[in-house]
């Protein structure tokens, strides 16, 4: 049954073209939708014929208790605001990537005088050349290393004014022409510049050409220097292209190549970067809420997520499911790009082998993923029962809280609590503790001091407290430490009444359990489930200590520094504080940067710098 407040709020929706939002009793955004007509899209869902044999339909209008919209002036504007929301909302109804993010670039600057070739996340109609996109920057980095290697072009960023002395070590192991030092004209670095673009275009035959003939002129000019490094170009990029997957040697194109696949619930995209005539890299992606959506819509929910402002499509885009829409991708990447996109489902020819690759490598993808999470979540399921059995708890302990202390020879004592639910860190309950009782280093009475402070907030079932999640009772507290820091725990747990949860001590040199009723330690099998999990709960506290204190001591020794500088006092100090926080960035400031903290002189920032 509609309720009356749907109803109302559906006869007030207007027919124009927008975007409706649909919430939950919390408020929570539960599903975005494109319209043409806002009044009659949104009614739509509320018909028998729309829920009888759609499953998420009938789910999604049993949790609607309030339906919002925004009027745009033309369906492209609509299609751009649905993709907008879904990516800033991550309405649990929508299809929608699994993880969004930019993905890096090669970015060559051509309005600068010398430019350079360098890796960027941002897109800026600013009449640079991009290529890309590349799965990761680690991609990124190793291309840009190797086309540095066969294109000597400058990778400093000093201005280049050509009366430099000597040329840096780039020049002799034949990785830059040298521009600083007037080695080379601006006639040869611009044509090296070209020969770059050329190659990432896939232009491979165009470029090998060129260094053919200039090393023929070269070589008759009797540069043998300039001949022998053309020969070197040549034979580079020949190797470099062979270990490429060359898989047309006429056909030259830009396009993505996007394979689906779909297995009940969960679906798989993998995307070939074709540029030219090889393929440069490609990406698997995981798709999440696909419940009641067929290829089609999902085709169409991925390429609208996937091509963004920072993420520009090709020319064309190749794939084996039609969108649901192809209308409405059509605005949506022209209104993106500034330029046609053409979409195509090829049947044969070298674009169909294109298209069963990616789906080869979605469905290896797929099998990857449900391996992995099926030994993940068996491997983590074998670990609780272990740790049960040979700790001899009642049953599996759902939440583990592990306790660690950090210092460097007593000084910024910290404690770190990190929680594991079910096998799995929860971060956002993580807790940290400033000691703030001992001044010399005790590992004992530290923890005395930060698990006082944990089992009393459990008790003390305040406002705050319920909020912050203190009350949660763990099933299984882990120390740090061997039989000394187990028996400071359990003192403490006698202090405060607290029963019914076990404690062990972890010790690290031999991966030795210690447990308050027996006598020896426990050793498990190294590298079995459950030694494996109690290793990395113990792992994941000692990194969270160890962080916390890092930061504790480099301002402590920022602290330190300033003292010793005539006019900073103590307001001067946490301002410099507060805009640096390290005392590694702060070394790394320049005089201006300092001076641009507030109060700080041009005197004070140099005497600052020449302190430090």
């Amino acid at each position: 049954m509609t309720s009356q407040i749907i109803k109302a709020q559906l006869d007030q929706m207007p027919t124009s073209f927008g975007v409706y939002i649909m919430k939950n009793e919390n408020g929570k955004t539960i599903y975005v939708g494109k319209a043409k007509n806002l009044k009659n899209r949104a009614r739509s869902y509320f018909t028998k014929s729309s829920t009888k044999n759609n499953l998420k339909n009938n789910l999604l209008v049993q949790d609607i208790k309030n339906i919002d919209y925004i009027v745009t002036e033309s369906e492209s504007e609509a299609l751009l605001l649905e993709a907008s929301l879904i990516k800033e909302k991550k309405p649990i109804y929508n299809i929608r990537l699994k993880d969004d993010k930019n993905f890096p670039y090669l970015k060559i600057n051509l309005n600068e005088k010398w430019p350079k070739v360098s890796i960027t996340r941002k897109i800026d109609n600013d009449g640079s050349k991009y290529f890309g996109p590349y799965t990761s920057p680690g991609t990124a980095r190793k291309n840009l290393e190797i086309i540095n290697k066969i294109f000597p072009w400058r990778s400093c960023s000093k201005k280049i004014t050509g009366n430099d002395l000597r040329p840096c070590l780039d020049f002799f192991l034949n990785r830059c022409i040298a521009p600083c030092t007037s080695y080379c004209t601006k006639e040869e670095y611009d044509e090296v510049i070209l020969q770059t673009i050329l190659f990432l275009e896939g232009k491979t035959t165009k470029v090998t050409d060129s260094l053919t003939a200039s090393m023929m002129s070269a070589a008759k000019n009797l540069e043998f220097e300039k001949a022998a490094r053309c020969r070197e170009q040549i034979n580079s990029m020949k190797k470099m292209i062979n270990h490429k997957s060359v898989v047309s040697s006429t056909l030259m194109f830009e396009a993505d190549i996007v394979g689906l696949v779909k297995n009940k619930d969960k679906v798989q995209c993998h995307v070939l970067h074709f540029r030219g005539n090889r393929i440069i890299s490609s990406e698997s992606n995981n798709i999440e809420n696909i419940l009641g959506n067929n290829e089609n819509e999902i085709m169409q929910q991925f390429i609208l997520q996937y091509y963004t402002k920072n993420h520009l499509p090709p020319k064309e885009i190749y794939y084996n499911f039609h969108p649901n829409d192809k209308h409405d991708l059509d605005l949506y990447l022209r209104n993106l790009s500034s330029k046609k996109i053409i979409l195509t489902l090829p049947r044969q020819g070298i674009k169909k082998k294109l298209i069963d690759l990616a789906i080869e490598n979605a469905n290896e993808d797929m099998l990857k993923n449900i391996k992995s999470s099926t030994a993940i979540g068996t491997n983590i399921t074998e670990g609780l029962i272990t740790i049960m059995n040979e700790l001899q708890l009642t049953d599996i302990p759902k939440r583990i809280e592990c306790y660690d202390i950090s210092h460097i020879q007593g000084s910024d004592i910290v404690g770190s609590m990190v929680v594991f639910e079910n096998g799995l860190p929860k971060k956002n309950k993580y807790r940290r503790f400033k000691i703030k009782t001992l001044k010399n280093q005790d590992d004992y009475q530290a923890i005395n001091e930060m698990l006082s402070r944990r089992l009393k907030r459990m008790q003390e079932l305040t406002e705050v407290n319920l909020k912050n999640g203190w009350h949660e009772k763990p099933d299984l507290m882990i120390i740090d430490g061997g039989r000394g820091q187990l028996n400071a725990a359990i003192e403490v747990l006698l202090q405060t009444g607290i029963k019914n949860i076990a404690v062990c001590g972890l010790a690290k040199k031999n991966e030795e359990i210690y447990v308050d009723n027996l006598d020896e330690p426990i050793k498990l099998p190294l590298g079995t489930p459950g030694i494996n999990l109690l290793q990395r709960i113990r792992d994941e506290a000692h990194r969270f200590a160890i962080t916390y204190h890092r930061n504790l001591r480099s301002k402590r020794q920022v602290r330190s520094i300033l003292d010793e500088i005539p006019g900073i006092g103590k307001a001067k100090k946490i301002s410099i504080m507060n805009h640096f926080g390290t005392i590694n960035k702060l070394k790394k400031a320049t005089e201006e940067d300092i001076a641009e903290v507030n109060g700080i002189s041009k005197y004070l920032a140099e005497q600052i710098k020449r302190r430090i």
